[in-house]
C-alpha cells in the first residue's frame, strides 16, 4: 500500500504494533513470531517496551515496573534479528541485547 502511493520501499519499516487493538494473547504470538515478517525484505521495529502485555503476564504490573518483561522481548527480538527496537531503559536493554547477540551468534556456526 505505502509502495503504491508512492513511498519508496527503503523508507519503510515493519512494526507490528505490540499493544495496538491486541489482546495480551495475540501480541505474545506476534513477538514469537516476528522472524515470520521478515519474509517483506523491510527493516523489522519492536517497540514493545513497558506495554501492556507485559504487565499483563507479569500479574498486573504497572509500566514503572517492567523491566524484566521488555529485557525478555528484547532478547527474542535479537534473537529473531528484528531490526530496530524501541526501549525506555536503554542501558539495561542494550546489555541484554549484547549478550543474546553473542550466544545468536556463538550457537549459529
Amino acid at each position: 500500500v505505502a509502495t503504491r502511493a508512492g513511498v519508496a520501499r527503503e523508507r519503510v519499516i515493519l512494526d507490528p504494533g505490540i499493544g495496538f487493538a491486541k489482546t495480551p494473547g495475540q501480541n505474545l504470538a506476534i513477538m514469537g513470531r516476528l522472524a515470520e515478517l521478515k519474509c517483506f525484505g523491510c527493516p523489522l521495529l519492536l517497540g514493545a517496551s513497558r506495554k501492556s502485555t507485559i504487565g499483563s503476564v507479569l500479574g498486573g504490573l504497572p509500566p514503572g515496573e517492567r523491566l524484566e518483561g521488555t529485557l525478555a522481548t528484547t532478547a527474542l527480538a535479537v534473537w529473531q534479528e528484528v531490526d530496530l527496537i524501541r526501549v525506555h531503559d536503554v542501558q539495561a536493554n542494550l546489555r541484554a541485547a549484547q549478550m543474546t547477540y553473542a550466544i545468536r551468534q556463538a550457537s549459529c556456526r
